[in-house]
Order: structure tokens, then sequence, then C-alpha cells
């Protein structure tokens, strides 16, 4: 293949391209949500941890109860939403630090 000169339009082509490309990896590595999901069983509180502290669950009738020993955590109750009847997504943010995660809690039948 023979070479060719680089001329000034390909060069603000490939520099446009990489800008693009750049920023794309950098919007989508901000953007990222990390839900994790917890699966408990039904027969049982199920525990779990974020960021170091304890949390626990149990699955009422329509509700789902989340307790910790730590003051310093909040559920956000707008956050959380029975996607079915055994699912849940669960946003608890931590007072002090302001961080905010999501958990998906799925309670399954085990017999």
């Amino acid at each position: 293949m023979a070479a060719q000169k680089l001329t000034k339009g390909r060069f603000i082509q490939i520099i446009i391209m990489l800008t693009l490309l750049v920023v794309a990896f950098f919007w989508r590595t901000y953007t990222y949500d990390m839900s994790k999901k917890v699966t408990c069983d039904l027969q049982q509180s199920c525990s779990f941890y974020v960021n170091g502290t304890e949390f626990i669950a149990a699955k009422t009738a329509d509700n789902i109860d989340i307790v910790t020993s730590n003051s310093d955590w909040e559920i956000q109750t707008e956050a959380v939403n029975s996607k079915a009847n055994n699912s849940w997504q669960v946003q608890l943010v931590n007072i002090k630090s302001k961080e905010s995660y999501k958990r998906e809690l799925i309670f399954s039948n085990k017999e």
C-alpha cells in the first residue's frame, strides 16, 4: 500500500473521531450505575452489606422492612419500588458522606 501524505482535512477528521471516542468513554464511566442484586429466602430475614454497614431486610405482606444499627444511613422512600411481587429496588444514602447506593432485593421461594 502506498503511503499517502496526511492532509489537513484527514488530520481534523482523526482528531474529531478521537475526541468523540474519549468523550463517550468518560460519559459512560461517569453515568455508570452499579446496582447490585441481593437474593433473599422468604423463610428468613436477609442481611447484606453496603460500604461496611450491615442491613437486614425482611418481607412482610406487601412491604419490605430494612433495618440497620448504624444511624448514618437513610432509605429514600421514593426510591423503593416493587418491580414485581418478589423484586424491590432500594436506594440507601449515607447521611454523612452523601454517597448513594442502589441495591435490588430479590425474595425467592425456597421449598
